[in-house]
């Protein structure tokens, strides 16, 4: 299965269309190999999971499923070795969506503080 292409792993899931369409584009970026930008792409989209969740654009639950989704493909591609702390702690926040709002929900300021380590780290190896 590690070299399944992208949208057979997609459809084998079976997570719904938006959500798919929403991880497609980050997980082609470590298709190609792009793991740095896998990396920071990520970072930002986490952003945006947090924020539509908080104004109620996106479920909980679709959150969720995002991140399980990104999870996933981490695992079944065997790349997990080759990502930083900072990436494996967000996702592993990101799997707590469906409990957002609720004390076993993800800890959304420690993610941003994560996502801010990882961005500096960046800009320090620039």
């Amino acid at each position: 299965m590690i070299n399944e292409a992208l949208k057979d792993r997609l459809k084998r899931w079976g997570y719904a269309q938006q959500i798919n369409d929403k991880a497609k584009p980050i997980l082609e970026l470590a298709e190609e190999g792009r793991l740095i930008d896998f990396e920071l792409s990520l970072c930002r989209f986490a952003l945006q999971v947090i924020e539509d969740v908080r104004v109620g654009i996106q479920s909980p639950k679709e959150a969720d499923d995002l991140f399980v989704l990104i999870d996933n493909y981490i695992s079944e591609k065997e790349i997990g070795d080759e990502l930083s702390d900072e990436i494996h702690e967000i996702i592993l926040e990101g799997h707590h969506f469906h409990h957002f709002g609720e004390d076993y929900g993800p800890d959304v300021t420690l993610m941003k503080n994560l996502i801010e380590k990882f961005l500096g780290q960046q800009k320090e190896d620039k």
